[in-house]
């Protein structure tokens, strides 16, 4: 099921599908590389673009025996809620996190995203969360982020890593603010498939394969709240 949310020229397409943003765009193109399937130079097809919710895990799932990313942008998620600007939609965990309910909200205003996750533990079992979220956004001309020139892509093919609650990312056309909940380590990524760069905020980074003891412990009857805001300015040469 695909959903599309919009406020003045900002337009979000969101599916149910993995809970995937599909695309998000204003009256200047996209702001994030549109969802899509490319090839690698060794003939693999890699699904890359959008954005998607790392759940309950950002990268290896390590000993948990979880896939990349976790389940999240794997599963079919149900809506909740939903109007013209906003869509709440849940998600319902299964095997060894059947126990863990995730409420995942989208909402974009003029220039601005806000995405927002709820987890609750409602099952009998502690479970290990260790969340993300996976942004691809578009360029077009010089990478520039928290004020340096990023004129080296090949290096962030292995992801690095940075903390702090905000960061700023100028693409060309735009100068984008992100500001994090909960999520204060940032991973720095592309592939170069296509011309877009990942900045993504995460509770801990690789911590489900690096150091579980940095994922966050959630009881029983416990929840957490998790979440990142994205704004924009065009930039005057537009």
């Amino acid at each position: 099921m695909n959903i599309t949310l919009h406020t003045g020229k900002t337009v979000a397409t969101i599916t149910t599908d993995g809970a995937y943003i599909t695309s998000l765009t204003d009256e200047h193109g996209d702001v994030f590389y549109p969802l899509q399937q490319l090839t690698t130079p060794d003939g693999e097809r890699k699904t890359r673009g959008g954005c998607h919710v790392c759940l309950p895990n950002f990268g290896p799932g390590g000993a948990s025996g979880l896939a990349q990313h976790g389940f999240g942008r794997t599963s079919q998620w149900r809506v909740v809620e939903q109007a013209s600007d906003r869509v709440e939609l849940m998600l319902q965990g299964g095997g060894a996190y059947a126990g863990l309910e995730s409420r995942l909200v989208y909402t974009v205003a003029e220039h601005q995203l806000a995405m927002q996750l709820r987890l609750a533990n409602v099952g009998e079992d502690e479970l290990l969360v260790a969340p993300a979220f996976h942004p691809y956004f578009a360029y077009d001309g010089t990478l520039v982020l928290d004020g340096q020139s990023l004129t080296d892509l090949a290096l962030l093919a292995d992801t690095i890593f940075v903390d702090g609650p905000t960061r700023q990312l100028a693409t060309g056309r735009r100068t984008i603010t992100l500001q994090s909940e909960g999520l204060p380590r940032w991973a720095v990524w592309t592939d170069e498939l296509g011309p877009y760069l990942c900045v993504e905020p995460t509770h801990s980074g690789n911590s489900f394969a690096d150091n579980p003891a940095r994922a966050a412990a959630l009881a029983p009857g416990q929840t957490a709240r998790y979440g990142v805001r994205v704004g924009w300015v065009t930039n005057p040469s537009i």
